[in-house]
């Protein structure tokens, strides 16, 4: 008997974004999926824990889980993937997670994150907030550039359906390295230092739903 999916609801309306039209493509999409975070992320030979939540969860080693179950949805759809990091002790500073997408000429960078209370950025730091959020950096010139707010709407989109979102889900962001890449996006996943939002974060059913949203809104832009 199939285990019913977990979802968080929002008593927030959900919000509607455009998504872009589907793009014709011949060969199957590249995706670099980044887990955020982990060893000589921004010094060498040292780990970043990222933030580090409930039950003493560090994020660097949850993005990873997170990204492994993505790039297997992914791939189960012809899809082919990169990680930038496979393990934790993967030096993976940020040019490198940029210039690996670069050299590849990936249709898409996606990295794995989860937010805190204390992160630098975050827009509403009280103890409660909660949900997910999409970031993307705005950029104009090419096709490439400017399709990242795109994906961006269309996972926030996607993931509305089941998931929490913040109130202000899709955010752009220009301060971020990994989102040089065009185009890109940053899934910040949820608040792992918040109790509800950590003990859904932490539950494998879960991770398979939100990734499940994740890979299912990707694919439909190609």
């Amino acid at each position: 008997m199939a285990t019913p999916a977990v979802a968080l609801e929002s008593s927030a309306p959900r919000p509607q974004f455009p998504v872009h039209a589907a793009v014709e493509q011949a060969a199957p999409p590249l995706i670099v999926i980044d887990p955020g975070h982990g060893m000589g992320n921004k010094k060498p030979g040292v780990f970043d824990p990222g933030i580090v939540g409930v039950k003493n969860t560090r994020e660097a080693e949850l993005a990873l889980e997170y990204a492994k179950c993505l790039q297997l949805k992914l791939l189960g759809q012809g899809t082919e993937t990169l990680l930038t990091r496979l393990g934790n002790d993967d030096p993976c500073p940020l040019d490198l997670r940029v210039k690996l997408a670069k050299t590849h000429k990936a249709d898409l960078l996606v990295s794995i994150h989860f937010n805190g209370d204390a992160v630098e950025g975050n827009s509403a730091p009280d103890n409660k907030v909660k949900g997910c959020e999409v970031l993307y950096r705005s950029a104009v010139g090419t096709p490439a550039a400017e399709r990242s707010i795109y994906f961006a709407r269309a996972v926030a989109e996607a993931m509305g359906e089941n998931i929490r979102l913040r109130p202000k889900p899709v955010v752009d962001r220009q301060d971020l390295y990994v989102l040089r890449y065009s185009p890109s996006i940053l899934i910040e996943v949820g608040f792992l230092d918040d109790p509800e939002d950590a003990e859904l974060l932490l539950s494998r059913q879960w991770m398979n739903l939100a990734m499940g949203c994740v890979a299912r809104a990707i694919l439909a832009q190609f």
